[in-house]
């Protein structure tokens, strides 16, 4: 977080200048900092300009610039007119493809967030689209006095900022804060260099070879920027920011290899007032989803492969111990491939992939009223009438779930722990976790018929040293929903509470950060002792046991490790 004893720091034994300025929470961003002469730090290197990025720096060509498109898209700017992009049919790389045919020198690409976009090459070309009347004018003034186009950067809201010659600046609409600071240091000869907006009110902007300024960053960005003054110069840094959700666009899902796992939940059981004849034990086999593949998990002590009772049939290890122990250490290990999936719009020209649709059973098994979902009280029903949560005639699956889900993200505040787990219990008291926020999600897209699931799991970083159960076992529950033509959808109710653009963020965008244990909530599963029992969400290991004595002091202790390898 951002704090006013952080505002400003100065490393004057080398004349650079850093400074970060307190606002509200920054936004979640995906990054890449360029620095020197094609040097480069990025906080996630599956995204595809980072991938070009190395690509270039490994060849010896200096990188120019890297821009993200609204969209996700990406270009990246290298050499003299060399470029990379996840999608050529964006109009801005036609611009370039076309530039290319000449011995031009590229300097920047800039997307604006309605889709406008601005390319300055050599001294002072410059090429645009659907952008500020305002900007075209400050752009022509500076290109027709013979002046230097410098670099240009939009911000959100219809913000702009242009740097041509070596100080010179206009800016419309950009954070009162970043103005001020370029107007400063303009006035002190600085040389301004490249300015950037993260989304929300960040900003960050290079000067004076090294130097910079920045308000309401992502701290692990600043902290990076302020690690590369001390080896290179950095010079520009470029957000990818969740894309605001275009209810009339047509979208597909990008799923990329995330990392591969080995994670394993040791389980300490003891029970030193039974007299135990027998233990039944059941662990999870992890599923593969398209959130996690080539799923792999063995269990000690070992047992048999059984099937859940409910309608999914869904497969778990059964181990019977009879040979009257007090205690039982288990260990559940896994090993698999997780995917990060996030919504793209289609572009122009492109063709989405042919998605395969649910079977009428799945349909009704996911739209199915549950002991989360109870979307069939009157409380329930009235709140969705209530606040319009129904969906309309002309409204896609898609762009009802993206209403649903701001509605709960801007309507709804997180507490664990908490006895509200239902989507009746959540709508009523307007607080939960993780799995109550994720039921009332489901619960109305199923209330609208829109299949819904729920992800019960666990992070897939390793428990903190020390944290037994009752403590945070790194628990957590996402939802997915299911759209014709674009499959199952991934949402994060919680996660989204703590971010400012969080209905974006966290909508159709899942990082690949989640091991779920089973596929949705309600397995029955027989307990031996009373007949089959319904659980609702397994993130762990459950047991029963049969004998005589009682279950006084006992002690359920499990500690979950995770070893990971970025793809």
């Amino acid at each position: 977080m951002n704090t006013a004893l952080r505002s400003v720091r100065m490393r004057m034994a080398i004349g650079l200048v850093c400074a970060i300025f307190t606002l509200p929470w920054p936004a979640p961003a995906a990054w890449i900092a360029l620095h020197s002469f094609n040097g480069w730090w990025a906080d996630d290197l599956q995204n595809g300009a980072v991938v070009k990025a190395k690509e270039v720096a490994d060849q010896k060509m200096k990188l120019n610039d890297v821009a993200f498109a609204p969209s996700g898209d990406w270009v990246v700017l290298f050499g003299g007119n060399g470029y990379w992009t996840s999608n050529v049919h964006l109009p801005a790389c036609r611009k370039l493809t076309e530039l290319q045919s000449g011995a031009h020198t590229f300097k920047c690409v800039a997307f604006a967030p309605n889709g406008g976009w601005v390319v300055f090459y050599d001294l002072n070309g410059y090429a645009y689209e659907n952008i500020p009347a305002e900007a075209v004018k400050a752009i022509e003034q500076v290109a027709n006095s013979g002046g230097t186009l410098k670099w240009f950067a939009f911000a959100p809201g219809g913000g702009w900022c242009l740097f041509h010659g070596r100080n010179s600046y206009v800016a419309r609409d950009i954070p009162g804060n970043c103005f001020k600071k370029i107007q400063e240091l303009a006035g002190h000869d600085s040389e301004l260099e490249t300015v950037s907006f993260p989304g929300g009110t960040g900003w960050v902007f290079f000067f004076d070879k090294g130097g910079f300024y920045a308000g309401n960053i992502p701290d692990d960005a600043f902290q990076r920027l302020v690690e590369l003054q001390k080896t290179g110069t950095p010079r520009a840094i470029a957000f990818a920011m969740g894309a605001q959700f275009d209810p009339k666009a047509t979208y597909v899902l990008e799923e990329k290899p995330s990392r591969h796992i080995h994670a394993t939940l040791s389980t300490d059981i003891a029970l030193p007032n039974g007299q135990v004849d027998e233990w039944y034990l059941y662990a999870p086999e992890f599923p593969n989803l398209p959130s996690q593949r080539e799923m792999r998990t063995t269990f000690e002590p070992a047992g048999q492969i059984v099937r859940d009772e409910s309608a999914l049939k869904r497969p778990l290890f059964l181990t019977r111990l009879t040979d009257h122990r007090k205690e039982v250490r288990t260990v559940l290990t896994i090993d698999g491939t997780l995917y990060s999936r996030q919504l793209r719009v289609l572009g122009a020209g492109q063709t989405a992939p042919v998605v395969k649709e649910l079977l009428p059973d799945q349909v009704q098994y996911f739209t199915r009223v549950s002991p989360t979902s109870d979307i069939e009280t009157a409380v329930f029903r009235n709140w969705m009438q209530r606040n319009g949560l129904t969906r309309a005639a002309s409204e896609s699956e898609l762009a009802f779930a993206h209403r649903v889900f701001a509605f709960i993200v801007h309507h709804n505040t997180y507490q664990w722990p908490t006895d509200n787990h239902t989507a009746t219990q959540v709508c009523t008291t307007g607080k939960s976790d993780c799995g109550g926020l994720s039921a009332l999600f489901t619960g109305v897209m199923r209330a609208n018929g829109i299949p819904a699931r729920l992800l019960g799991g666990r992070w897939a970083s390793s428990q903190k040293p020390g944290n037994k159960t009752g403590d945070y076992g790194n628990w957590h529950v996402k939802a997915e929903f299911f759209a014709h033509g674009v499959g199952w959808v991934p949402v994060d109710g919680s996660s989204a509470l703590s971010d400012p653009d969080g209905e974006n963020t966290f909508f159709g965008h899942d990082h690949g950060d989640h091991v779920a244990f089973v596929l949705d909530e309600d397995m029955v599963v027989n307990s031996f002792i009373s007949g089959p029992q319904k659980v609702p969400l397994i993130q762990g290991i459950i047991y029963w046991w049969r004998g005589r004595g009682n279950g006084d002091n006992s002690r359920f202790d499990d500690l979950w490790t995770v070893q990971q390898e970025k793809q």
